[in-house]
């Protein structure tokens, strides 16, 4: 039977001799961060009286982050009796996220944190190659002669209750004119293209959602994201594309007949009810897309959440971000400007 108990002083010894022996070194390094998991908080899992594995908990801002997990004879369920414990843990500390950060080449991990309930948010590039400048016994290669390069973020969502699921949001995100609008007459919108700094702060926005919700036209104007060639485009838009890539998408279309994108159905019409148990069992938000679909949902009373990037140019007609027949009550939660004159406001629906 496989128990799991806080790490205790008597436990250092041991912990130090596992980095020593396993991970090279007492102190490991992660975005070019380094740190010793031997002095942070962290858990202990035993099989009759022996240690077989251990977590250590380390705190980054308001996420609870796995500093090293470790399972020294695997047993089925020792992973997931740590992470349990950890979540455990960030849960009494009042924290909602835990993070996960593994390498490009370790498909075990990687395959562990999915099957686990956490979702790909983040690759950054270069992180380990970085990382050797500061820990220069991190392997070049793994096992398989795989050239280990960048770090893997995953995450999951945690609510404040130990066995309740989170509640996702619904978000209405768009870029629209001074004048309210997402397109002019002629459908054009290279007025809204974001520059570096808006398109990173999007993507940071975007990381938290794991489902899309598109409309047809909507649709395949993203769908490009899935085949673009990456070569040479700049971090932003190498991090948007894998922001859409591992995410799900849902097509709304009564005329599509078939998707060019993975993780991609079609439905032919929107409905409400199917939606709101979207909501319910998402560990991740969803963002809704296109201002038809988007009509639609706010009907519905489903949108929780506005964010809005109002570019500084008047268009003075076209296509209208919002509908005209939806009157929301707005609570103004968050608003950030921009040197291109872009200015963010994050609206939460009240009523």
């Amino acid at each position: 039977m496989i128990v799991v108990r806080p790490a205790e002083p008597g436990d250092r010894p041991w912990i130090r001799d596992l980095l020593d022996e396993r991970w090279g070194g007492q102190e490991q390094v992660e975005d070019e961060e380094v740190y010793r998991p031997s002095d942070l908080p962290g858990f202990v899992a035993t099989e009759d009286g022996e240690r077989v594995g251990y977590v250590a908990l380390r705190i980054v801002g308001d996420v609870a982050e796995i500093g090293l997990i470790d399972a020294i004879r695997p047993r089925i369920g020792v992973g997931a009796a740590l992470v349990a414990a950890l979540e455990g843990s960030a849960r009494e500390r009042g924290l909602r996220r835990v993070r996960a950060v593994t390498t490009n080449d370790n498909r075990v991990a990687q395959a562990f944190y999915e099957s686990s309930g956490f979702h790909l948010v983040e690759v950054r590039e270069g992180a380990v190659t970085r990382g050797r400048l500061v820990k220069p016994t991190i392997p070049l290669a793994s096992g398989d002669g795989t050239p280990i390069i960048d770090e893997w973020v995953y995450e999951r969502t945690l609510d404040r209750a130990e066995g309740r699921h989170p509640v996702a949001k619904l978000i209405y995100s768009a870029i629209a004119s001074l004048d309210g609008y997402i397109a002019d007459e002629d459908g054009n919108f290279d007025w809204a293209e974001p520059d570096e700094q808006v398109h990173g702060f999007v993507n940071d926005l975007e990381r938290s959602v794991g489902t899309f919700l598109l409309g047809r036209r909507m649709y395949e104007v993203m769908v490009a994201w899935e085949t673009m060639d990456l070569t040479d485009q700049p971090p932003s838009v190498r991090d948007f594309a894998r922001i859409w890539r591992t995410a799900d998408k849902v097509v709304y279309s009564s005329t599509l007949d078939e998707v060019s994108s993975a993780r991609t159905r079609i439905e032919r019409s929107f409905d409400s009810a199917t939606v709101r148990q979207l909501k319910e069992s998402a560990d991740r938000d969803v963002s809704i897309g296109g201002p038809n679909l988007a009509a639609q949902a706010m009907e519905a009373r489903l949108v929780d959440e506005i964010q809005l990037f109002v570019a500084p140019v008047v268009v003075g007609g076209g296509t209208r971000c919002f509908p005209d027949d939806v009157r929301l009550r707005l609570d103004l939660v968050d608003e950030q400007r921009f040197a291109n004159g872009v200015v963010h406001l994050r609206h939460r629906v009240i009523g």
